[in-house]
């Protein structure tokens, strides 16, 4: 789902996380027609991923079923790393929850991904951002690469070494590092 808060656009990630209901308020919403919960072991897909199921059950007869995954080989500090189970069981009353109409978008009214589950995913997304390579940090060690390869009068010959960096993209410049420093560690 996407969201634009255009009152304030330099903050709206937080505005958009703003509308989301977590899990603990899903609960507490529901606790009045609560009858029960019943959550599956941690059943695996392999030796680093399983899932957990979580059925919900009303007093009115309705009930839904959530289900979420984990991973047990994530580094990092946040739930899903350092409490991989727990935060899977979480998020799998979460979304039966959703599914009974307790939503996680309080403007909308019918999303089943919780607040949790947008920070994790934006906290993810923004570690991705953090970790692509800077295209002229790459260049300029490309070119450090050159001159050792002409200190070292190592020949060089790859086929973007003719092209001008900008009609190079950033998958063919890292190539041609790699290619780089190759030649020069021999």
């Amino acid at each position: 789902m996407t969201y634009k808060n255009n009152s304030n656009a330099g903050n709206a990630g937080s505005n958009r996380l703003a509308n989301y209901v977590s899990v603990a308020e899903r609960v507490h919403d529901a606790q009045g027609e609560l009858l029960r919960i019943e959550t599956t072991a941690p059943i695996m897909l392999n030796e680093q991923m399983g899932y957990i199921r979580c059925t919900v059950y009303m007093r009115n007869d309705r009930t839904a079923t959530g289900t979420a995954t984990f991973r047990l080989d994530l580094g990092g500090n946040s739930a899903k790393a350092t409490n991989p189970i727990e935060d899977c069981e979480t998020s799998a009353v979460g979304r039966a929850l959703a599914f009974l109409g307790y939503s996680a978008d309080k403007r909308m009214g019918f999303s089943i991904a919780s607040k949790e589950e947008i920070e994790e995913a934006q906290r993810r997304s923004e570690a991705v951002v953090a970790k692509q390579p800077n295209r002229n940090e790459i260049i300029a060690r490309c070119e450090e690469l050159l001159a050792q390869a002409v200190e070292k009068q190592i020949t060089v010959t790859h086929q973007y070494l003719d092209m001008p960096w900008e009609d190079l993209d950033i998958a063919e410049i890292i190539q041609l590092g790699k290619y780089l420093k190759a030649q020069v560690s021999k």
